[in-house]
């Protein structure tokens, strides 16, 4: 049994003598009611060794009081816990109470029941220097390491999690970078995860293409900037309304990649709706030894 994970220097998951799980952080901060759900099998940066990740829950009965003032999501959010400094987190967990108006006209969603993916997204680059489909990431324990997801692995993440009210999500939004990036041949990320939670009754949205994605937090918007279009010859921005991915008849990958023991990388993600949860794992300060505030008035989202 798994009683003790360093999400981070300073940041403990911790199961007590009573069998109860919390995340410590440093000054007694501390949130309760935290589960290990498993670890998932990844691979670094380099793809020189296999990598594992932990995944944590940390859901609450939700609330429509507190997610009026701001306290709760109203979707579920997986973060990574960063172990590098980040200025857009913030941002890109203020923007997500205004989700379903980032969605394309024909695409609704219950929100009580969507997971929103906020890992980063890898890129792989071709012998001709074409950009392909590349796949969500999040830093190691290692500030200096990323540990890279295949699509198998994320379904894993994904058929682990489960919504306030106990039942599966039955949508999911993964808003990572190069997510929906077409090799010349074959796939997205995107087609790939799809096609796999298809399975499960699961519908996935993303981006309607490759590129960075980031988020203009005080309009409640989305926008996309170095953006490839398909036919591969015009780069300019693109709002972004995030859509419906349509699964892939053929994968590339076959199997969940349940993490091996003894792994030499490892890193942490957390699955929730607590916001101050969220904002305390997925920003750090400039030196990695505290928590940053929250940069922006609040008073903006009323």
């Amino acid at each position: 049994m798994t009683t003790q994970i360093q999400l981070r220097p300073g940041v403990l998951f911790r199961v007590d003598a009573s069998g109860a799980g919390g995340i410590e952080f440093p000054k007694g901060r501390r949130f309760d009611n935290v589960t290990f759900c498993g670890a998932l099998r990844g691979t670094t940066d380099d793809r020189s060794e296999a990598a594992q990740v932990n995944v944590l829950s940390a859901v609450y009965p939700a609330s429509s009081d507190r997610q009026t003032k701001w306290e709760q999501l109203p979707i579920l959010l997986v973060v990574p816990a960063e172990t590098r400094y980040l200025k857009g987190s913030a941002d890109t967990l203020f923007s997500l109470f205004f989700l379903p108006s980032m969605m394309a006209d024909e695409c609704e969603i219950d929100t009580g029941r969507t997971v929103f993916l906020t890992m980063h997204g890898s890129v792989e680059v071709g012998e001709s220097d074409e950009i392909m489909a590349g796949s969500p990431s999040l830093p190691s324990v290692d500030p200096m390491r990323w540990i890279s997801l295949d699509a198998p692995a994320v379904a894993a993440l994904l058929r682990w999690t489960r919504c306030p009210d106990g039942r599966r999500p039955n949508a999911v939004v993964n808003a990572s970078c190069f997510s929906s990036t077409r090799a010349k041949k074959g796939s997205t990320f995107n087609e790939e995860l799809a096609a796999l939670l298809a399975k499960d009754s699961v519908t996935l949205y993303g981006p309607p293409y490759g590129g960075i994605v980031t988020a203009a937090y005080w309009h409640g918007q989305w926008r996309e900037y170095s953006q490839r279009l398909e036919d591969d010859k015009t780069i300019r921005n693109v709002p972004i309304k995030f859509q419906k991915i349509t699964p892939a008849t053929r994968r590339r990958r076959r199997g969940a990649r349940v993490a091996r023991t003894g792994s030499n990388a490892g890193g942490s993600l957390v699955v929730t709706n607590d916001y101050a949860l969220a904002l305390e794992i997925s920003t750090f300060s400039a030196d990695f030894t505290e928590p940053r505030a929250p940069d922006f008035d609040r008073t903006l989202m009323e």
